[in-house]
C-alpha cells in the first residue's frame, strides 16, 4: 500500500527545530539575566502592581525543565529520522 504522506519526523522537523531554537534563546536570556544577579535571594520590587516584580532563581529551574522538554522532543524526532536510514 503506498504511503499517503511523509512521516511526522520528516514533515514537522522545521517546526520542532524552530521551537527548540526559541526555547534555547529564551533560556539563554533568562540565564544571563539571573546569573548576573548580585544575590541568590529573591528580590521584590514594589510599584504600581500590588504584587510588584519578583526576580527569583526559581526561574532558572523552570528554564531547565523547559530545556529538558525541548531537547527531548528534538532527540525523539532526530531518532525517528535516523531510524528511517
Amino acid at each position: 500500500m503506498p504511503r499517503v504522506q511523509d512521516a511526522y519526523s520528516l514533515r514537522c522537523a522545521p517546526q520542532v527545530h524552530g521551537a527548540v531554537r526559541d526555547a534555547l534563546t529564551e533560556a539563554r536570556r533568562v540565564f544571563l539575566d539571573r546569573l548576573n544577579a548580585a544575590t541568590d535571594n529573591p528580590l521584590v520590587f514594589g510599584g504600581g502592581d500590588p504584587l510588584g516584580a519578583v526576580i527569583s532563581t526559581a526561574s532558572l529551574a523552570f528554564q531547565c525543565d523547559f530545556l529538558a522538554v525541548a531537547l527531548t522532543a528534538l532527540g525523539g524526532i532526530s531518532e525517528r529520522r535516523n531510524d528511517r536510514c
